[in-house]
């Protein structure tokens, strides 16, 4: 069903990734040697103008990416239909993709790692946790950029040669939510922490006696 709010965005997604593409290069360069007009690619770069199948197909060639990545239907740049097969069914990104291949090329003992730990459950139990944590984190963290920032709002109200006493509001809502988000960070922390030495646990017991691959 044709939705215009999503072809919207992945025009927006188009025009993003079509600048980003460029980089430092001069426009008229990349036109030239893509064989278009300097202003076409202009408009295409500025969202003015959508380019048609052969224009998106030699944009895709000259940047060494896929159609469907500067389109927005996928977040793997590379042409190769193995990686982006792979990125769809897993949900890895290109990057951890091209680096467990590496791995698997020429660091055997990595990917012989990578088996032992992917098949443990205290494995699981940790990556349950690590989006926890560093959503917390990042909250505690926004958390405390505001709260600076009031700091300094109200530091730079008082009179000179005040020496610092001022009425500091300790106990409203924004310092009760970083405290509760500060308390949830460490508690994350905590959990994460417990479950990997359960996995280091695990791994000195398999260490120990013979296991199946």
């Amino acid at each position: 069903m044709y939705n215009e709010t999503d072809t919207g965005k992945k025009l927006e997604i188009f025009r993003e990734r079509l600048k980003a593409l460029r980089g430092e290069a001069r426009l008229q360069d990349v036109a030239k040697d893509i064989g278009i007009s300097r202003a076409s690619l202009g408009y295409y770069e500025n969202g003015d103008r959508k380019p048609d199948i052969e224009i998106l197909m030699k944009l895709a060639d000259y940047y060494h990416v896929s159609c469907d990545y500067l389109l927005g239907m996928s977040k793997v740049k590379k042409a190769d239909s193995t990686i982006q097969s792979i990125a769809l069914k897993t949900g890895l990104s290109e990057n951890v993709i091209n680096k467990l291949c590496y791995y698997k090329e020429r660091m055997t003992k990595f990917t012989d790692s990578l088996n032992i730990i992917l098949k443990s459950p205290n494995f699981e139990n940790a990556l349950s946790e690590v989006k926890k944590y560093m959503d917390a984190v990042k909250l505690t963290d926004e958390l405390t950029k505001i709260r600076q920032k009031r700091r300094e709002e109200v530091l730079s109200q008082q009179p000179d040669g005040a020496n610092g006493s001022y009425n500091w509001p300790y106990n409203d809502n924004l310092d009760k939510m970083w405290s509760e988000s500060h308390q949830k960070e460490e508690l994350a922390e905590f959990h994460l922490d417990m479950h990997f030495k359960f996995l280091i646990r695990e791994l000195a017991r398999l260490a120990g006696r013979e296991y199946n691959n």
